[in-house]
C-alpha cells in the first residue's frame, strides 16, 4: 500500500484524471467515511498510522472521521499535531447519553470519551468537531429537544464551534435492524 500510495501522489500510476486533479488541487482525503480505520487492530498494525506519515511527508490535507479514541495514543496524537490547519477530526457522537451509547454502538466508547477526544484536540490547535450521524433522539423516550441541547452543551464544552451532521446509511445486511431505525 505504501508503494502505490506514494506513486500515486508523484504523479506515477493512474490513469483517472479527475482523481489526479484532485490530488493537485490537494482536495482533502477523508479517511474513515464508512468504516472505523482506528479498529483494535489498528493498534498492532499501524496501517493507518503508516498513511497518514505519507501524506504528512507530502503536506496533504486529510479529515478523519472516527468514534475511536486511538487517535489520542501518542504516535497519533503528536503525528495529527504536526497537520496542523491540514487536519480535521471528526467524531462521530449520536447521542449525548454514555448508557445509551453503550446500547446502540455496542465496542465503541462510550460518548463522553469521545467528546473528550474532540475537546483534546480542540485544546492544541487541531480543528476537531462531533459528528451527529445518526441522530438517535427519536428511538427511546425521552425529551428529543432536551437531549439535544445536551448535545450541544457537551459540544461547547468540548471547545468546538460546530456540530456535523449527516443522514442515516446503512451498510448492514440484516433488515431487522434497518427496520428497528426506521420504527
Amino acid at each position: 500500500m505504501k508503494k502505490q500510495l506514494r506513486s500515486f501522489l508523484d504523479g506515477k500510476s493512474g490513469s483517472e484524471n479527475d482523481i489526479r486533479e484532485a490530488f493537485k488541487r490537494k482536495i482533502p482525503i477523508r479517511i474513515g467515511t464508512r468504516s472505523e480505520c482506528f479498529q483494535p487492530l489498528e493498534k498492532s498494525k499501524g496501517i493507518t498510522l503508516e498513511a497518514l506519515r505519507i501524506l504528512k511527508n507530502y503536506d496533504y490535507p486529510v479529515i478523519i472521521n472516527t468514534k475511536s479514541t486511538l487517535i489520542l495514543d501518542s504516535d497519533y496524537f503528536e503525528l495529527i499535531g504536526k497537520f496542523g490547519k491540514d487536519i480535521i477530526i471528526q467524531e462521530t457522537i449520536s447521542t449525548p447519553d454514555d448508557s445509551f451509547s453503550h446500547v446502540v454502538e455496542p465496542g465503541a466508547p462510550v460518548s463522553s470519551e469521545r467528546f473528550d477526544v474532540v475537546k483534546k484536540f480542540n485544546e492544541v490547535g487541531i480543528r476537531a468537531f462531533p459528528r451527529l450521524e445518526p441522530a438517535l433522539f427519536h428511538l427511546r423516550e425521552s425529551n428529543a429537544d432536551e437531549e439535544f441541547n445536551e448535545y450541544l452543551d457537551k459540544t461547547m464544552d468540548s471547545k468546538s464551534e460546530i456540530v456535523l451532521s449527516d443522514t442515516y446509511h446503512s451498510s448492514v445486511c440484516s433488515p431487522e435492524i434497518v427496520d428497528s431505525f426506521y420504527e
